[in-house]
């Protein structure tokens, strides 16, 4: 599989591969490109040439050895000005070589662009097919409006592709070209990227849903995956332990969602796997254990709600390891080792995966510690 973005020495001409890229990110009127060496980070390296063109930029980055050349893209200051540059591939510190276009940004190709809905995310995905080794197909992905417009941009870089949804309009954090948090962002392969985008055809997906209920956020995981059970009756109306939660899909790494589920700016719960086993995530999720903490830091509360999060978790008792401990406890052990800490707290859940569960707050005597547990069979 060729990768479009990417020049190496004995695949072609050099100027022709910049002037086809040039059209294709970057549109005609481009103002000239500047060359620049040493380090990318922080000081962004000294200017070293510029060229009008590609045919006066071609011969500079012969001359300097150039064998490999990758075009990059990324986020810039405003979400319609993506970043286009040229990186020598295999050079970093002092050899490293960086090559910046200046100009409107007019390629044939967008970039970034604003989605309403699954089906315009979509039209986007396949609109980046001449960028990429194995073309996205035109899905019939439903046209149903989101609750709150999106941003889409394209992260290319080394064997990486990055596709970052946002609030439209957001602004970067102070002191970067990134939003202050990406509202879901998809890590895959070039050439993986149809396959590792499919969960978004789904809006539920796509959204930051408030989950008052049981009921609510059971409802969005069947947005998800059809197999995720229902509630109805008086388990549809439990209330959630705190008041705010939120639940989104947080990111999708080489097609396996992360969901959080969560207060904004406070704890939030993790949970991830592959694709085909979300509605596994159902039951634990559901569970008010999962989602609050032992009512007291005492020895009696904390094991009850550890033995509450090992049925929601695993049906069952869990082994749980603690630090760097060679064998691990059950919950009335770890409960006793958690109040004897100087000053005793109340852990809670961080992270749920695939016969995995991960605490966070978790403070012994010897100070804070990592706990996971597994089933203890």
């Amino acid at each position: 599989m060729v990768d479009p973005l990417l020049w190496r020495a004995g695949s072609g001409d050099l100027a022709a591969w910049l002037g086809g890229v040039q059209r294709l990110l970057l549109g005609e009127a481009v103002a000239g490109y500047t060359v620049r060496s040493g380090p990318v980070f922080p000081d962004y390296g000294a200017v070293i040439h510029e060229a009008a063109d590609v045919d006066g930029l071609a011969p500079f980055l012969a001359g300097r050895g150039v064998d490999a050349l990758r075009a990059t893209t990324r986020r810039g200051a405003r979400q319609d000005e993506p970043v286009v540059e040229y990186l020598v591939e295999g050079r970093a510190g002092a050899d490293a070589l960086r090559v910046t276009p200046s100009g409107e940004r007019a390629g044939s190709v967008r970039l970034s662009a604003p989605v309403a809905s699954p089906a315009a995310l979509d039209d986007w995905l396949h609109g980046l097919s001449p960028l990429l080794p194995v073309p996205v197909p035109r899905r019939a992905w439903p046209g149903t409006p989101l609750a709150e417009p999106l941003a889409v941009t394209l992260h290319h870089r080394a064997g990486t592709v990055l596709v970052a949804l946002e609030s439209l309009d957001a602004e970067p954090a102070p002191g970067s070209v990134r939003p202050p948090g990406d509202r879901l962002l998809v890590t895959s392969r070039p050439q993986a990227l149809a396959e590792d985008t499919a969960l978004l055809a789904r809006p539920a997906a796509l959204e930051r849903r408030p989950v008052a209920t049981a009921g609510d956020l059971a409802g969005w995981l069947a947005g998800l995956d059809d197999a995720a059970p229902g509630l109805t009756g008086r388990a549809a109306r439990a209330v959630l332990p705190a008041a705010g939660i939120r639940a989104q899909v947080w990111r999708i790494e080489h097609g396996a969602p992360l969901l959080m589920i969560g207060r904004a700016g406070g704890p939030e719960v993790l949970a991830g796997g592959p694709l085909d086993t979300l509605h596994a995530w159902t039951r634990p999720l559901l569970s008010p254990a999962v989602h609050g903490r032992a009512g007291a830091p005492t020895r009696r509360r904390l094991a009850g709600w550890l033995r509450a999060v090992e049925d929601a978790v695993f049906g069952g008792p869990a082994a749980w390891s603690v630090g760097d401990a060679p064998a691990p406890v059950g919950a009335g052990d770890l409960a006793a080792l958690l109040s004897r800490a100087a000053d005793p707290r109340a852990p809670g859940v961080d992270r749920l995966e695939p016969g995995r569960v991960t605490l966070r707050g978790a403070v012994t005597a010897s100070g804070p510690v990592g706990v996971t547990g597994r089933p203890a069979s």
